[in-house]
This record gives C-alpha cells, structure tokens and sequence, in this order.
C-alpha cells in the first residue's frame, strides 16, 4: 500500500487517504466479472473517509478509485 495524501480534520472527527493498493495473486482468486491467476496483478487507487469517534474508527467509506 501507498499513502499519498493524508488528512486529519479532528474539527469534523474525520481522515482521509488517498492510497494505491498493488496485489498479487498467489493462487486462483475469484472477483466479481473476474478471476485472477497465480501472478496475475491488480492495482487499485482511491481514496477512503475514515469517521472517528471515541478516538475509535466509527465509519468507513470509500469515496472514490
């Protein structure tokens, strides 16, 4: 995983990262309209709104990628 950009707004108790996940398959995955193959590799990128509260994460959203 890559983090790019971080961002704390402990005003509105939220994070965002904007990251890069690159994965390799180590046997037969099976995704949804695709399966992946020993060595087959898949990068995603976007970003995620983590919600804070209790200084506990609350909320997760995926906003984007």
């Amino acid at each position: 995983m890559t983090v790019h950009h971080l961002v704390i707004d402990s005003q509105a108790a939220l994070m965002m990262v904007a990251l890069t996940n690159r994965l390799i398959a180590y046997g037969e995955v099976e995704l949804v309209g695709r399966t992946l193959l020993p060595g087959d590799r898949l990068i995603l990128s976007g970003a995620i709104i983590y919600g804070i509260r209790g200084g506990k994460i609350a909320l997760i959203r995926n906003v984007g990628g």
